[in-house]
Order: C-alpha cells, then structure tokens, then sequence
C-alpha cells in the first residue's frame, strides 16, 4: 500500500503548467473549512445597483433580462480582443488534458484495487488534500490574472488565454471532485466532506461558456471577439456566438462557505429571492428549473435557476449565504432586446446601427443607399476589424464609452459615432 500510495500522491502533483500559465498552491481562497458555521443575518440587502455591498449589482433596464454588472464608474478596466487558435495554448491544453485524465485514472485504479477501508480512507484523504490545493491554486492563478489585467501589466489577449486556461482546468478538476463526492465520501471525514464540498462549489465560478468559447477558438475553433470588464476580482465576459449573444458574469464576493443556508433546502423561498431579483425574467419567463448543488452540505448550497424566457435563457447560481448571486449566464437572441437605432449615409452607403448597452449586442447593416440592396461591406468598430456585413444584419459585442463604426466597400465608406 505505501508504494501505491506514493505513486498515487506522485501523480496527484498540486503544481501544473496551464499552456504557459503556472498554477501554486500557495495562496488559499478563504478559510479552511474546519471554521465553524455561522448563521446568516435576517435580511439581505437588495443586490441591486446602488445598495449592494457586492462588486457586481444587478442592473434593470426595463424591457429586457436584468444583469450583472459593475455599478457606473466602478470598472476597473474595460477592452476587447479578437480570440484566434494559438499552437501554444493548443498544444498546452492538450497536454494538461492527458495529463489529468492519466492522474483521475490512477486515482481511481488505486482506490479500486486498495484491499482494505482503511487504504481507501488513506486514498481518499490524500486525494481531497490535493483536491483542495489544486482549487486554492486555480483562484490564486485567476486573481493573479485579473489584477494584473486591471493594473495594466497584461492585456485582453493574455488575460483572456489565461482564464480559459483556468477554466480548462477547473473543469478537469471537478472531475475529481464529482468522483469523491459521489464514490469515496464515505471514506471522508466529515470535516473532509465539507472541504470538498467547498472546493467543488469554489470551482463553479471559474467556469464558464464564454470561457469555454474563448478555449475554443485558442485551440483552433473559429475566432471569436469577446468583451472584458472587471471591477477587482470581479469578472464579465460577453461575445456574439453564432447569432446569439452570450454573457457571463462572476462576482465572488457573493459566495461564503461558513455561513448557513438561510433557506434551508426549501426551493420556494429560494425562489421568491430570485423574483426579488430578476423581476422582468420571472414575469417573462416560460418554466423554471431550480436544482440545488452541495445539498447535504448547508455551508456551501447553491441554488440553480434555469430559466427560459421570451428573449433567450438566463442561467443564475444563489448562494445559500449571503442570498445574493455568484455567478449568472445570459443566452439571449439579440434581435429580441431593445435597442436603439443610429443611421448614417455617405459615399453611396447607408449605414444603421442597433445598439443596446455597452459589453452588449451591436447590429450592424450596410446597404446601397439607392436600391436598399446589401451590401458586403466590411466592418470596423472603434478601429477593430469585425467582419463582413455581406448577409443582412452583423452581430458583434460592443465597447463601453465611445464607439465609432466604419463601413467600407470598393473604396468607399461610411461612419458613425455614438456612446455607450
């Protein structure tokens, strides 16, 4: 057993390479959780712009889905960047893939092949120590990323390699957090079962499918333009994929890990906080799914919504705690909100642009300003080069602050300036 063991932690190595991005264990998230468990206070505030102590508020703009965002003026730092594939980061992902699939194997060899429960109590402790290691060195990776993003030492182009990166690799490692809260808890203490518990939903928030998209084009998908605001360890990230536009937001102060449910596993009540919430999403809204995560560990519970409505799907995770949401995903049709519509006509080119927000969708049309007929012109905003408008309407994600679009075609062009 001492060789299998030592083999196992071997394998089980706390320190990775992430297609150039280092991953330590040398700064924990928190806590441990051998803390004890606190109650929650009677009434949490409204997280909603101008009264939350959150870094994130969610913002109401009427006739569309309410969203996380930075209250105004707060945003750190703001950009955009074009995700192309990069062989490096390609060929790094693929790499710490094989890598961690070979450890979660071995992890689960050693655990099948141990003759007695006391090997497996032994397997399954050291693997939740380098579980949570690993967790505690993927936040410090991305809290690493998004201040030197917000003091200016990196730009869009790393940052964003980075935390796709990230996001590669928490997945990865949720593996091992999915097989020891499913096949191995028994073999935990229970001091232990709520570490992991801890870990598994610390990992929640460093995924995501804009992250995920941007993990995509890295290695080789289809280049994709992607939208970065922050506000301190605070994180959105919004795109225009394949016609609908994709946004996620993160704020981890919403999060607590020793703070006890206030809902107490009763979805309703955790329901009526989201309607509190997103009031214009529950009145449009054609069913809701509602699924709870760590439900045996009150500590750490998230609640899920999954809830479709007329202009798409907002996905929204409640903390437990502190009543407040950690981490929401919009999927929205941009044609379906509501924007506002600026023209301009030169050199034979009509150009119309509908904008909704800044970090949020921008429709973009050229037409022959005689026949109304399309035309492939292409498309620049704010001096970036977007794409060809050579099909109706082009969708790409906006800048905040000032944004001017050129549309040229034969030599010809037409620009308009607005601000959002």
């Amino acid at each position: 057993m001492n060789g299998a063991r030592a083999v196992l932690c071997a394998l089980l190595i706390c320190v990775a390479t992430l297609g150039g991005v280092v991953i330590a264990a040398d700064s924990p998230d928190g806590a441990s959780a051998a803390e004890p468990t606190v109650s929650a206070t009677d009434a949490p505030l409204p997280q909603t712009d101008g009264e939350s102590d959150r870094l994130l508020s969610i913002v109401s703009e009427g006739d569309t889905a309410e969203y996380l965002d930075p209250p105004p003026g707060t945003i750190d730092r703001s950009g955009q960047e074009t995700v192309i594939v990069d062989v490096s980061s390609a060929v790094g992902t693929n790499s710490d893939t094989i890598r961690s699939e070979f450890r979660q194997e071995s992890l689960v060899a050693a655990f099948e092949e141990a003759t007695t429960d006391a090997e497996r109590n032994d397997i399954a402790a050291d693997a939740a120590t380098r579980l949570d290691e690993r967790a505690d060195a993927l936040i410090a990776a991305e809290r690493t990323a998004i201040a030197e993003y917000n003091d200016g030492a990196i730009g869009e182009r790393e940052f964003l390699s980075r935390i796709a990166a990230i996001d590669r690799a928490a997945d990865r490692t949720a593996t091992t957090a999915d097989w020891l809260r499913d096949d191995a808890e028994t073999h935990l203490s229970d001091e232990a079962q709520q570490q992991v518990a801890t870990d598994a939903a610390q990992l929640l928030r460093l995924q995501g499918p804009v992250r995920e998209r941007t993990a995509a084009a890295l290695g080789g998908d289809e280049p994709v333009r992607v939208n970065v605001d922050t506000r301190e360890e605070a994180v959105v990230l919004a795109t225009v994929d394949d016609g609908t536009y994709v946004r996620e937001a993160v704020d981890p102060t919403a999060q607590t890990v020793h703070i006890e449910d206030r809902y107490d596993d009763d979805t309703v009540l955790a329901l009526s906080r989201f309607q509190e919430l997103y009031p214009w999403v529950d009145d449009a809204r054609s069913g809701t799914s509602i699924s709870l995560f760590n439900s045996d560990h009150p500590p750490t519970r998230i609640y899920q919504f999954e809830i479709p409505h007329t202009q798409g799907e907002l996905m929204a995770y409640l903390d437990g705690g502190s009543a407040d949401i950690i981490h929401e995903t919009h999927r929205l049709d941009p044609e379906s909100m509501p924007a506002t519509t600026y023209e301009a006509s030169d050199n034979g080119l009509a150009l119309q642009v509908n904008a909704t927000r800044g970090g949020g969708p921008l429709g973009i049309e050229v037409v022959d300003a005689d026949t109304g007929d399309d035309v492939p012109a292409t498309v620049r905003v704010n001096e970036s080069e977007i794409g060809t408008a050579d099909d109706g309407q082009l969708w790409t994600v906006s800048p905040r602050g000032a944004v001017t679009v050129t549309a040229s075609h034969g030599g010809d062009s037409v620009s308009l300036e607005t601000e959002l």
